[in-house]
């Protein structure tokens, strides 16, 4: 193997062939499974720059203003998403499977274009879905370590504003409603409403003031 011999491809070439942007670069490493070859081709690389940008696209539509007026809120966990996120962990389970876990990382991606297609035609509960997907599209994203430079740049802008609101209004909804379980001596939900928001990266204590949540750390 040599440059001479047209066999040879430098980190800087690669990442120029990506577009200067790293995440193309491990799409292409995790498209492949680790025990088996993998060839490095343009075709492969352009295709996975169209990947990543089917879902950088996604994720830039949640600070659309579309889905900022009255959407805002995000919706509970997305049934059609539960199977995707179910199928990503078991694909890492499975001997680092990281094309299949792309695959449901691609799953997520068309939910949240179908979704994105309802809002534009004016479905109402299709924005917290919405969100709610895209979420779970960079969560499970930065398990395979993309979206790191996104989280420090864009996307405070994109997700940061309009999701983080939407999760503290979850939260706050989410602790209403545990209350009035309580009050209702179903702890049953009550248990269900902790559990959903401890999910959404936040605890709850109980006081002699009343419950108070905060961010965990």
């Amino acid at each position: 193997m040599s440059k001479s011999l047209g066999n040879f491809v430098t980190v800087e070439e690669a990442l120029k062939a990506c577009g200067d942007e790293p995440d193309v670069l491990k799409l292409f490493f995790l498209s492949g499974h680790y025990r088996s070859p993998l060839n490095y081709t343009l075709a492969i690389v352009r295709a996975s720059k169209q990947r990543y940008d089917g879902y950088r696209n996604l994720i830039d539509l949640a600070g659309n203003s579309v889905v900022k007026v009255g959407g805002n809120e995000l919706a509970g966990p997305v049934e059609e998403v539960e199977k995707w996120k179910q199928g990503f962990f078991s694909a890492l389970d499975d001997d680092l499977n990281t094309p299949q876990a792309l695959s449901a990382l691609d799953g997520m991606r068309s939910l949240g274009w179908q979704l994105w297609d309802e809002v534009l035609h004016g479905v109402e509960d299709s924005k917290g879905k919405f969100l709610s997907v895209v979420r779970e599209l960079v969560t499970h994203g930065k398990v395979l370590g993309l979206f790191e430079r996104l989280s420090e740049t864009d996307l405070s802008k994109q997700i940061g504003g309009v999701v983080e609101d939407a999760v503290r209004a979850r939260v706050e909804a989410l602790k209403e409603a545990r209350e009035q379980y309580r009050r209702q001596k179903n702890f049953a939900a009550a248990d269900r409403c902790r559990q959903e928001i401890n999910d959404l990266g936040y605890t709850i204590e109980d006081t002699p003031r009343g419950p108070i949540v905060r961010p965990k750390h």
